[in-house]
């Protein structure tokens, strides 16, 4: 352990850890836009191997 972290006080730590949630989160958010920007080719991407199966060989809860 480097000897500053071993220094910080209580608040210190504190507001490294709210600087941490804050990158965190911008990182999920920025995820997030991207999959939704993509979301299309990524069912698509998802969905291909259940292909071959067709339509009988998925079940679906969608009102027939």
């Amino acid at each position: 352990m480097v000897d500053y972290e071993a220094r910080m006080t209580f608040t210190e730590h504190l507001a490294e850890l709210r600087m941490r949630l804050i990158r965190s989160l911008f990182a999920l958010g920025v995820g997030v836009i991207l999959c939704y920007v993509v979301s299309d080719q990524l069912i698509v991407l998802l969905a291909s191997p259940l292909a071959p199966l067709g339509e009988t060989g998925i079940i679906s809860s969608a009102p027939s």
